[in-house]
């Protein structure tokens, strides 16, 4: 259902008008904050379901919500799990978070790791 849903979201968000184009090109750095606190507060409920729905919900700002979305389906390629063995595909989401995308240390590690899981 998720992914019917991020599909759904890419196409309406790709006939963005010009202003949420210069939005959208603006520093990425208070929604990484924004992220990273969001995804810290999923990973201390212990829930392993609905991680990526209650980060969307919970983002209150349209360009957040796009932005966390791009972070996602970058490190969901199937490029980065196409192995055997799926520590190596965590590594990757791992890199691509820390150096694509700037995330710390644990919020990076808590989003790999429910990539991971997906990809069980």
């Amino acid at each position: 259902m998720f992914y019917i849903w991020v599909c759904l979201y890419l196409v309406k968000t790709a006939f963005v008008n010009q202003e949420s184009k210069e939005i959208l090109n603006m520093d990425k750095s208070e929604s990484v904050k924004k992220i990273s606190k969001l995804v810290i507060d999923f990973d201390n409920l212990k829930n392993h379901f609905g991680f990526v729905d209650y980060i969307l919900e919970n983002l209150n700002e349209e360009n957040d919500k796009m932005y966390f979305v791009e972070i996602w389906n970058k490190i969901m390629e199937l490029k980065n799990w196409n192995y055997s063995d799926i520590s190596v595909g965590f590594e990757k989401a791992l890199n691509i978070l820390k150096t694509d995308f700037n995330i710390d240390e644990k919020a990076a590690k808590i989003i790999a790791n429910k990539a991971a899981y997906e990809w069980k």
